[in-house]
């Protein structure tokens, strides 16, 4: 079977749990046909929450052996607790997620997070000071013609 494995410590000992989705919990997830399971897959690393919900769902695909008294948040914490971090952690679990379920395949689930993590960092940096422009530090004209961020002028 096809299932996208997490291992995490739960209660001072290793375990691993089989994560997948199935149409019912796709269904579920998405309100009927409310919300597009690839919002719903893209908003989930943003919003706990809503992760929470996607780690419960993919918990209990049908046949699974995972433990019950394991929810999504549960998960979400040991998880947290083993150095999952970040937009691009979560992402990744959303998106191998979603390609164990058939809804990406193993090729766009790498790309849509490698894409997402380079977004990240280009953006941290930009925030950090440690990359002047997003785009790496090129010059673009701004409406008033100057640089975005000029660099301190001295005078000699």
């Amino acid at each position: 079977m096809n299932v996208y494995p997490v291992t995490v410590n739960f209660n001072d000992e290793d375990r691993k749990f089989l994560l997948k989705l199935d149409v019912a919990h796709i269904r579920e997830l998405c309100d009927g046909d409310k919300v597009e399971i690839l919002d719903l897959l893209s908003d989930a690393p943003r919003k706990p929450a809503l992760m929470g919900e996607l780690l419960e769902a993919a918990l209990r695909y049908k046949g699974n052996n995972n433990d019950p008294r394991v929810t999504g948040d549960d998960l979400f914490d040991m998880m947290v607790e083993g150095g999952f971090r970040g937009i691009g952690d979560w992402t990744e679990v959303a998106n191998q997620i979603a390609a164990v379920s058939g809804v990406l395949s193993d090729e766009q689930a790498v790309a849509l997070t490698a894409q997402t993590k380079k977004m990240m960092d280009k953006s941290l940096g930009v925030l950090t000071g440690e990359n002047d422009e997003a785009d790496g530090g090129e010059e673009r004209p701004t409406k008033t013609g100057g640089r975005k961020n000029p660099a301190p002028r001295t005078t000699g």
